[in-house]
């Protein structure tokens, strides 16, 4: 029996990350706005949702502060680009690189059955994550913007 890699997954990516921004950018994004106008108030709500969705996550549960820390980070951080750029595009494909770039340097073998939480590594996802936000808000500053 053939053991399959993370690449016999990789197709699967795309899916579950474009869901997850639909979910939490798009409707839970809106969601939280319609209750108030306070950035602060949405970024926090979102990054907080999206940290404890990911808390059964194998790297969670592993090493739950970094990275809790860590998926808060990022969901607030493409919350604000979703905000600011008025759409889902980049973050989906954001979110797509971040996992496809976790998925690879975190050391998963057969994605997304059996990821290894153990060879989780915060300061490594933290930097490929942060590197990420960092080029969508060049990203965005630099192009007009929507209405």
């Amino acid at each position: 029996k053939r053991v399959k890699s993370y690449l016999d997954y990789g197709a699967f990516t795309p899916i579950q990350a474009a869901a997850e921004e639909i979910l939490f950018r798009g409707y839970l994004l809106q969601a939280t706005a319609a209750v108030t106008r306070s950035r602060v108030a949405i970024l926090a709500v979102n990054a907080a949702l999206f940290a404890a969705v990911h808390g059964i996550n194998p790297e969670a549960l592993a090493n739950p502060l970094p990275a809790l820390f860590g998926f808060a980070m990022w969901g607030g951080g493409l919350a604000w680009i979703a905000l600011r750029d008025r759409g889902l595009e980049l973050v989906v494909g954001a979110h797509v690189a971040n996992n496809l770039v976790s998925f690879a340097v975190a050391g998963y073998l057969r994605l997304p059955f059996d990821a290894r939480g153990d060879h989780y590594e915060p300061l490594v996802h933290y930097a490929s994550s942060i590197a990420i936000l960092l080029i969508l808000a060049a990203i965005v500053a630099l192009r007009p913007r929507r209405d």
